[in-house]
């Protein structure tokens, strides 16, 4: 299934109880990485943004970030290699590297915040020069960027979202809501009745069920 066509899943609040919603969204989120799908990876990241309010001691703050960093990255680099506009690209650089990460200061150690924040800082430091000499911009794609945020890179940011994910299937109630729902004889709401067509489903209904379900209620 073609991920833009997908519904989106952070159009209400995720919730630990929701547990066929968060399954849903972990797989959406998963297919757009997979796809190399770099124009949707801020869904992805507003996914585990979500998940790390709900759950911040599922995995160590620096894992986290590595795989927020690792997406924020292959988006920059997406955006130089595209030619998406000074503006345009200087403004997402600066929005998605600020000088502070508040998000995970008091839940890493000095040394871990150290590293994420010179992380932020000489990545930035590169991607702002990059975006403001076209000639070094270049240069760059044609003799560096595939070997330091290529195909290689983009499959360890995909390693490292996949663990994050299996964390978080651990922690969700063992009896998904479609288990029970597979129990009973019939369907009983319209909700209910989505479910089963997405669990029957082809490949070429499946996206246009779990929209429809998904707007449910």
């Amino acid at each position: 299934v073609d991920p833009s066509t997908w519904p989106e899943v952070d159009s209400q609040p995720l919730s630990i109880e929701d547990s066929w919603r968060l399954r849903v969204a972990s797989a959406h989120v998963y297919s757009i990485v997979k796809n190399r799908d770099v124009a949707h990876f801020e869904r992805v990241m507003g996914f585990l943004e979500a998940t790390y309010r709900l759950l911040p001691r599922l995995v160590a703050p620096i894992k986290h970030m590595k795989i927020m960093f690792g997406l924020k990255t292959m988006v920059i680099m997406w955006m130089l290699r595209e030619g998406r506009g000074i503006v345009d690209t200087v403004f997402k650089i600066s929005q998605f590297f600020p000088s502070k990460l508040p998000q995970y200061r008091d839940k890493c150690s000095q040394h871990e915040m150290f590293l994420m924040r010179k992380n932020h800082v000489d990545f930035k430091a590169l991607a702002q020069a990059l975006a403001m000499d076209k000639n070094k911009l270049e240069d760059y794609i044609k003799n560096q960027m595939e070997k330091q945020y290529g195909e290689h890179y983009a499959q360890k940011v995909e390693d490292r979202l996949l663990h994050y994910l299996h964390e978080l299937e651990t922690v969700l109630p063992g009896e998904t809501y479609i288990d029970k729902i597979l129990k009973k004889e019939s369907p009983v709401t319209e909700e209910e009745k989505l479910l089963l067509e997405v669990i029957t489903s082809d490949s070429t209904t499946i996206a246009t069920t779990l929209k429809k379900l998904l707007h449910c209620g």
